[in-house]
């Protein structure tokens, strides 16, 4: 056969079936090698390697499938179907290849040997150099925090329940309303025992629930069909009708050792109670047990 130039040589039909035999020298002896065994157990180096593209914008790229389709574009997996079998992906900014610092892992976790193939995904984060396991998305669809909180980052943004029919929730708050005050509607001071003058607030959505316990230490002659509660800190009630509520809260009368039940009531935009009791009739060792619900903005 006469020699022919590489260059001159009929084109290979692509893409290669890997049978195709390609010869090469090894230990000084000409030899053969299939496609599919040329790199067999050898890592490829490249600075660049698309698939399914010649011209990748990243150091690996991979395109295939098409418009309107899902397509399973990577796989990755653990040659194993029993129980805790798991496939991880791991990411790692570091100089060193071993390095548990920086790391980031996702991890698919078999949970059973049956058919249904029970998997959970595992999200691990480093921190000081131990990778473990932050959050989980169970194969049942729940999504288990081990460690640190839910943040929202974003005002107005929270825990979406409209497919039950609800709203979003996007806020719960706990505090205190302190410096209790007692203000008789027309004249004199009712003073309250500062070491019972502080209130505790909940508020989940737009309701804002208002617990403690208030106690009288002094009197100074105070007259008003009603007196007012309030404090600093005292979270605003929402503006328009629906802002408008009432309730009542347990009076206990030191004096006369009883316990009754009085009105009391909050407009709206306000940030103070309005307790419906003649304000003459409170003494020094009055108590108020409050639990209050109202609606903010």
């Amino acid at each position: 056969m006469a020699d022919t130039k590489i260059s001159a040589l009929t084109s290979a039909t692509t893409p290669l079936a890997g049978t195709e035999l390609i010869p090469l020298v090894q230990s000084s002896t000409t030899k053969n090698v299939t496609v599919a065994n040329l790199t067999a157990g050898r890592s490829v180096s490249a600075s660049q390697l698309g698939v399914g593209t010649p011209t990748p914008n990243n150091i690996l790229e991979i395109v295939g499938g098409s418009s309107t389709n899902t397509t399973t574009l990577v796989q990755i997996r653990s040659d194993g179907a029993g129980t805790n079998t798991g496939a991880t992906l791991q990411f790692l900014n570091s100089t060193s290849a071993t390095s548990t610092f920086g790391a980031a892992q996702i991890t698919a976790l078999r949970k059973d040997t049956s058919t249904s193939g029970d998997t959970n995904l595992l999200f691990a984060t480093s921190n000081g150099g131990t990778i473990a396991t932050k959050a989980t998305l169970s194969y049942a669809g729940d999504f288990t925090f081990h460690t640190g909180n839910l943040v929202i980052g974003t005002s107005g943004k929270g825990i979406d329940f409209s497919a039950a029919g609800g709203d979003i929730l996007t806020t719960y708050d706990e505090g205190t309303i302190t410096s209790v005050t007692l203000t008789p509607a027309t004249s004199g001071t009712i003073t309250v025992n500062a070491s019972y003058n502080v209130l505790a607030y909940t508020q989940v959505g737009k309701m804002i629930t208002v617990t403690g316990n208030i106690i009288v230490s002094s009197v100074s002659s105070p007259v008003g069909v009603t007196v007012t509660l309030g404090g600093t800190t005292f979270p605003t009630s929402r503006s328009g009708t629906t802002g408008r509520t009432g309730a009542s809260i347990v009076f206990y009368d030191a004096s006369a050792n009883t316990w009754t039940n009085v009105p009391v009531v909050m407009n709206n935009s306000a940030t103070s109670i309005s307790i419906r009791k003649d304000a003459s009739t409170i003494e020094a060792n009055d108590e108020l047990w409050i639990t209050y619900s109202y609606l903010t903005a």
